[in-house]
């Protein structure tokens, strides 16, 4: 039987751990900041069943206990189990060096794998995703299936300019890297997002081996040579080229979407199109708000595919241009958070 397997994960840290994340401000073992991934589970799962209402859920986390440690967790953990999601407990053991801050729970993406790998079965589909990723239950999602089932990888290139800083690499310094690891480029490098990884288990198996020993030679590396450290897309991007991966075949359905009013906002008409939108910027705002709603009540219902409340979720959201009173509430967010200093 072939099984389409929908993931995300939540990475809790602990005290001593301090990594530093550019969308949440404030210290990551906090109630307040951990809150934020919380309420994105809502609006993640949610419109996962609703696009997707025979897949296979699940959600990995290194804390289990945490979902009862609040009536908020227990709220989420509670609607998590109406929607028949999963939730697994794993440990994180592909840390980062203690030095890395920015980004530091990203490599706990390895050990998802690493399980998946033993829970899944050989025909399966499998789907990994940023929980600030929103489906739009839009008429492509079965497409984008059945594409991932022909093709057996799918992956998004979010940035193309091989001049541009990514988190410390140019496309040209990760050739450079890539290099120095030794690898055996199979197709042209390029920056292939990490919020969005989708393989047949067969080729997520690939991956995983692949991304083990890539892991294993940087961490020699980073012995002997001062380097940039490296983030969770990074080493996809050294993984795909390895195996020869075409780069960018999701593009026409997942999309890393910014949506600041005074930054750099990239929002297309075409992004309704999407199977899968991802909003790095709208976890403090739009999804927050939106999981809020459902934390109020009892309801798991989702807006469907342009119904009324289906237009006004994307304009919470930021998805299509915003109104006035969405970013009325942004500011007032924005400008409560730099008062109380929370920002690193």
């Amino acid at each position: 039987e072939i099984n389409r397997i929908i993931c995300s994960w939540l990475y809790l840290e602990g005290d001593s751990e301090k990594g530093l994340y550019a969308q949440v401000p404030g210290k990551s073992s906090t109630r307040r900041f951990q809150g934020i991934y919380f309420r994105c589970l809502i609006t993640f799962y949610l419109s996962a069943r609703n696009a997707n209402p025979e897949a296979r859920l699940i959600l990995f986390t290194n804390n289990k206990a945490a979902f009862i440690s609040t009536k908020m967790n227990r709220t989420i953990l509670n609607k998590l189990n109406q929607l028949n999601v999963e939730v697994i407990q794993i440990d994180y053991t592909f840390e980062p060096p203690k030095e890395q801050k920015k980004w530091r729970n990203q490599f706990f993406v390895l050990n998802v794998m690493q399980s998946l790998l033993t829970i899944t079965n050989q025909a399966d589909s499998i789907i990994i995703l940023d929980s600030d990723i929103v489906w739009s239950g839009n008429e492509r999602t079965e497409t984008f299936w059945q594409d991932l089932y022909v093709n057996g990888f799918l992956n998004m290139t979010p940035i193309n300019n091989l001049n541009e800083v990514i988190n410390g690499y140019t496309i040209a310094s990760l050739e450079l890297l890539s290099s120095r690891i030794g690898i055996q480029q199979q197709s042209t490098l390029e920056y292939a997002g990490g919020e969005f990884i989708a393989a047949k288990h067969e080729n997520l198996k690939l991956i995983y081996q692949s991304a083990l020993t890539i892991w294993e030679k940087y961490k020699k590396l980073l012995e002997s040579e001062t380097l940039n450290f490296i983030e969770e897309a990074h080493l996809l991007s050294l993984v795909y080229s390895e195996l020869g991966v075409p780069f960018g075949n999701a593009n026409d359905s997942v999309k890393r979407i910014w949506t600041q009013v005074l930054h750099h906002n990239n929002r297309a008409s075409t992004d309704l199109n999407l199977v899968c939108w991802h909003l790095p910027a709208e976890k403090r705002f739009g999804i927050r708000r939106t999981a809020n709603k459902y934390l109020q009540n009892d309801s798991l219902e989702w807006p469907k595919y342009q119904t009324s409340g289906w237009q006004n979720l994307i304009q919470q959201i930021g998805v299509t241009k915003p109104g006035p009173k969405k970013i009325f509430y942004d500011f007032c967010i924005s400008g409560r958070d730099r008062i109380l200093n929370i920002f690193p």
